[in-house]
């Protein structure tokens, strides 16, 4: 139960992936506008930006089949169905996962960072989600940055070698997706992978996410 999880470390102390903090907010959201969060999402955001193949809840013929599940919950091939387990349990309806998208979609999203222009986001707003906000390190003692929603660059990590810090943001996702915006070299990049099919043991895309991006960004450099 999301209402009864307990904090593992004092707040502001240590970076801890979690799919906690994002439920709540999806669910606050929810409590707010008093709409599902798929709802708003779509009004607010999605139709705005003219990203008609984005949705909670999608035409499951669109959509590759990702994680082979049997389980006590469900039998067979995901398609159109989130994987997530949580996010799944809660109909594709939270603020952590479950989202379809495609490239184009995901470009346009893109772009309105690129343009430097009020959009659905104010600049104002943009330019906040670009401050590097918490730092830390791993068990490995791999640098962790977060800025308001999304990492910051970090050597070795998945935006490459060429990113400027201050200006680039970056997510990734569990099925390999890896997604980064440079505003400063005016470049953007999404990759949308299926790297837990059939079963999530065999996602091998992760070693790669670097490497693209150095190929990206060092054509970019010679132009």
């Amino acid at each position: 139960n999301v209402f009864e999880a307990q904090l593992l470390n004092p707040v502001g102390t240590k970076i801890v992936y979690s799919d906690i903090g994002f439920i709540l907010l999806g669910l606050i959201i929810q409590k707010i506008t008093k709409k599902l969060l798929a709802t708003t999402a779509e009004e607010l955001i999605f139709k705005p930006l003219q990203m008609n193949r984005t949705s909670y809840h999608p035409n499951s013929k669109d959509c590759a089949p990702t994680e082979l599940r049997e389980d006590d919950v469900y039998h067979g091939y995901l398609q159109g169905l989130v994987h997530d387990e949580k996010s799944f349990a809660l109909s594709g309806n939270a603020g952590h996962a479950g989202l379809f998208s495609c490239v184009s979609d995901i470009g346009l999203f893109i772009q309105m960072f690129l343009q430097g222009k009020d959009s659905v986001l104010s600049i104002q707003m943009m330019d906040e989600l670009f401050v590097a906000r918490e730092f830390d390190t791993n068990a490995n003692n791999y640098p962790l940055i977060r800025a308001i929603g999304w990492d910051k660059p970090t050597p070795g990590g998945t935006s490459g070698d060429y990113t400027d810090f201050d200006e680039t943001i970056v997510h990734t996702g569990f099925t390999g997706c890896n997604m980064w915006i440079d505003r400063k070299q005016g470049i953007g990049f999404v990759m949308l992978s299926n790297a837990v099919h059939p079963k999530r043991s065999r996602n091998g895309i992760i070693s790669y996410r670097k490497k693209i991006a150095n190929i990206i960004l060092s054509d970019k450099e010679t132009e």
